[in-house]
């Protein structure tokens, strides 16, 4: 196993309270519902920044996911909120020849209609979905603050977020991996979800279809609004590295030649570069790069399953 890459520094903000809270509850000497009650009286104020402060400046991983798991625990308390807010990730796999695009949004009464037909939404006959297929760096600026906000006060789904988002269209030109999000409200039935899956791979490749266009859309499980940017941009990672590692050992393959892989850690993120035995120029490098508060180690076994899988030889490089 690599060392976890990402640097951390012992010249953390020292008077941010929340570090130091959690700080304490490492060491035994407070607990984790009092980080909570911290946490949701910053949110009332609406002091996001103390909290990205202390998500991005603390001094380990283990200070760092412990201030996300108390925040994402409080604005998703369900004794405290009115509805339910979630983010469905989409990977979509795409190919062209030519430079074209793709749609940004789904027909959003077919949608609903798929949702409520395959009893998704349960008994909520009040859930409702955007067709709207929203960016990550759109998704990404929603502050906390907002999100909990809403979730305590949006009484009916009708009423809808009160935010400006917009879908965004997809540029295709060659093959790329790509992460967009649809944005709802309402409960979920998780297991009607997974029955409807490939159902809803469908549609979604129905609604984008474009002839020019190869497409392959992955939709993920729901999870609340507040957590899906990182699931999702890991799930992106994770398929996108996939993709990029499946290529070349075929190539290396079908030269007749072996390919190896080399595991190591580079600007806070893991390097895996794949290459053949006997030929330099048959190589492929990804990266897969570290949010403060992921779990390296998670993320080291999915890559060394997937080489497993795909039978190559792999090493660590410090």
């Amino acid at each position: 196993m690599i060392k976890d890459p990402r640097q951390y520094t012992s010249e953390y903000p020292k008077s941010n309270i929340l570090i130091k809270l959690a700080f304490k509850i490492l060491n035994e000497e407070s607990n984790f519902a009092d980080l909570k009650i911290l946490i949701g009286n910053i949110l009332k104020n609406e002091n996001d920044a103390l909290i990205n402060v202390a998500l991005n400046l603390s001094p380990s991983y283990h200070v760092s996911e412990i201030i996300w798991r108390a925040l994402n625990a409080v604005i998703n308390d369900s004794t405290e909120t009115t509805i339910n807010i979630f983010a469905i990730p989409v990977v979509l796999v795409a190919g062209s020849k030519v430079k074209t695009k793709l749609n940004g949004t789904l027909d959003v009464g077919r949608l609903n209609e798929f949702f409520r037909q395959n009893r998704v939404f349960g008994n909520d006959i009040d859930g409702f979905i955007s067709g709207k297929l929203i960016d990550p760096l759109n998704l990404v600026k929603i502050k906390p603050s907002q999100i909990y906000y809403w979730a305590r006060n949006i009484k009916n789904a009708n009423l809808w977020l009160p935010i400006e988002l917009e879908g965004t269209g997809i540029p295709v030109l060659n093959e790329g991996v790509f992460l967009r999000f649809l944005i709802g409200l309402g409960s979920i039935n998780q297991e009607a979800y997974r029955n409807s899956l490939m159902s809803l791979m469908k549609l979604i490749g129905e609604e984008l279809k474009n002839d020019a266009v190869t497409l392959f859309p992955i939709p993920f499980p729901p999870v609340n609004l507040s957590e899906g940017y990182p699931v999702g941009d890991s799930k992106r990672k994770e398929i996108a590295i996939t993709v990029a590692i499946s290529n070349i050992v075929r190539k290396i393959r079908e030269q007749g030649q072996v390919p190896v892989a080399a595991i190591s850690g580079e600007n806070e993120a893991i390097k895996i570069l794949v290459n053949s035995t006997t030929d330099p120029a048959l190589s492929e490098t990804s990266l897969w790069h570290l949010t403060k508060f992921e779990d390296y180690e998670e993320d080291v076994k999915k890559l060394t399953n997937l080489l497993q899988d795909m039978q190559v030889e792999y090493s660590y490089v410090s």
